[in-house]
């Protein structure tokens, strides 16, 4: 019975957790994109005038994504840069 109250309590902190840094939909803008994942950790001017904000998790994160914003303010692309792909670029 004690194992069965206690997975009730986890089963909702462990689903909210994972949906607290999935990655901001195209087109949200940026208050929406800071109300999902917190505050930005750094924020970057690209040459072309559009903004990329980054969301790093710490030293032993396993997931570090880059957002980045239109002119417009709003989300064109949202990338984990923690994977092997981008690792392997280095």
């Amino acid at each position: 019975m004690k194992r069965q109250v206690l997975a009730l309590w986890l089963a909702p902190a462990l689903l909210a957790a994972c949906t607290a840094f999935a990655p901001p939909l195209p087109g949200q803008d940026e208050t929406q994109v800071r109300q999902r994942l917190g505050s930005p950790t750094a924020r970057h001017a690209l040459p072309d005038g559009t903004t990329r904000l980054e969301f790093a998790t710490g030293p032993f994160g396993r997931q570090t994504r880059m957002v980045d914003l239109g002119r417009n303010g709003r989300v064109t692309a949202a990338t984990q840069v923690l994977e092997d792909t981008y690792l392997a670029a280095f």
